[in-house]
């Protein structure tokens, strides 16, 4: 009786750490990113990773070879059953940019250190830095706001008068077909270009951004851009952007689909 004991008890101490074992991420895992950043405005890049909550083997820097000169502060978001959720930030400072100022970059992978002294280079997704402020602006911009569900709004004044040739968006590839932008309520695909615009006029923008939970998707940060086509009366060309940021709450369901994702699909 003593030894059927025994080996009951081993028996559920094995299952216990095979089901520990498979809830534990293989290394630190970094989200998806798709952003759009403007190298003349001073953004924030927010970058969200994952570490598993008993780890010795943690982040401790990251470096962007095509930006060598920006650096980032590690912080921890939200700690969940077995896994921290943390983000590692740095301000895009336009004078700390000089080298790269007016040259587009399209960011694909970082260099990620780790706390024992090794790295590795990982995928990002693609981030994106533009250079697309340039003074006087024409649109100002008195409220704004942003969800988690992926939903938004930015309402705009104009400044001067100007025809709005077309109104685009980054990463299209990467939000159709779940993404619905309007203009005073009317959908963009449905206006007729180009739109005149006086000094006084109001733009008010919505967006949503509806990705079904099961999709990979899902788990993906989007800092992106809605870009405004401007002809200036002199026939100048000018592009003016307002952000279209969807950051996800990531549940314990989702985490367990990242976890088991990098384990190779084992279930």
């Amino acid at each position: 009786m003593f030894t059927l004991i025994i080996l009951l008890i081993g028996v559920s101490w094995a299952g216990n750490l095979w089901t520990y074992e498979r809830s534990q991420l293989e290394e630190p895992l970094f989200l998806k990113h798709y952003m759009t950043l403007d190298g003349a405005t001073g953004e924030i890049m927010k970058l969200t990773f994952l570490e598993n909550r008993n780890s010795n083997r943690t982040v401790s820097g990251i470096r962007i070879d095509e930006l060598p000169m920006v650096q980032f502060n590690l912080n921890e978001e939200t700690r969940m059953k077995h896994q921290v959720i943390r983000s590692a930030s740095a301000e895009l400072d336009p004078p700390l940019l000089r080298d790269v100022e007016g040259k587009p970059l399209s960011i694909k992978h970082i260099t990620v250190f780790f706390n024992h002294g090794e790295q590795t280079r990982v995928p990002i997704g693609d981030i994106q830095i533009v250079w697309h402020s340039k003074p006087p602006s024409l649109t100002n911009a008195t409220s704004g706001g942003s969800s988690n569900d992926g939903s938004g709004f930015d309402h705009l004044i104009v400044d001067h008068t100007a025809e709005l040739e077309a109104i685009t968006y980054t990463h299209n590839e990467h939000v159709r077909p779940w993404f619905e932008l309007k203009l005073n309520n009317d959908p963009v695909e449905s206006i007729k270009f180009p739109l005149s615009v006086r000094q006084g006029d109001i733009l008010h923008f919505t967006y949503k951004l509806t990705i079904p939970e099961d999709n990979p998707a899902a788990m993906d940060v989007l800092y992106g851009k809605a870009l405004m086509h401007f002809k200036l009366p002199d026939g100048q060309q000018k592009i003016e952007a307002f952000h279209l940021t969807r950051d996800p709450y990531l549940s314990e369901k989702q985490i367990k689909k990242l976890v088991r994702a990098q384990r190779g699909g084992e279930r």
